[in-house]
């Protein structure tokens, strides 16, 4: 799977960029400041709908931009099976996610149309850090291989946590 088209509009500093991809391999070079993070960022939002820098949707648009300003990244992808377009767009502060046109309202549909994962410094911690950094890690990569992944986590996480106030109830009331 690779991207054949970038399309980013009015997200962070890129008010528009469109770019085009003929190779397997691309380099993005520029001085500090110029949105090279930024573009991965975009390309990141394809894959999770979500950003790996843990911002609020606010801070996803430009800076002094009103929260109804809009936003979207659109990525034409040549996959195994064929293209696609996946899409992702912020109106009013709420996400909005399609896939060759037709808006996912659930996410375990769109985890996995398109694979991305980041490495960034704050991964040291998947090394040094505790077990719960590397879960999250492997969670997220998870979702894309299997979107249901997703909804069997979400379940798994609901049952945890009746489990635990099932046991914390019975320790302050064993009788």
């Amino acid at each position: 799977m690779r991207i054949e088209k970038l399309v980013v509009q009015g997200f962070r500093n890129l008010h528009r960029v469109e770019a085009v991809f003929p190779s397997r391999v691309t380099y993005i070079v520029g001085p500090n400041g110029q949105g090279k993070t930024n573009l991965l960022e975009a390309v990141y939002l394809l894959s999770q709908a979500k950003s790996f820098r843990h911002s609020s949707t606010h801070d996803l648009l430009p800076w002094n931009a009103e929260s109804s300003a809009p936003c979207s990244v659109e990525a034409s992808l040549q996959t195994d099976d064929g293209r696609k377009t996946v899409s992702f767009e912020l109106e009013d502060g709420r996400r909005k996610v399609y896939v060759n046109g037709n808006r996912v309202s659930k996410a375990s549909a769109f985890y996995g149309q398109f694979r991305a994962v980041v490495f960034s410094p704050d991964d040291v911690q998947l090394v040094k850090g505790g077990p719960g950094g590397r879960r999250r890690f492997l969670d997220r990569t998870l979702s894309m291989l299997d979107g249901q992944f997703v909804d069997h986590l979400v379940s798994y996480e609901r049952a945890l946590k009746s489990r635990n106030i099932l046991l914390k109830r019975l320790r302050s009331n064993p009788s």
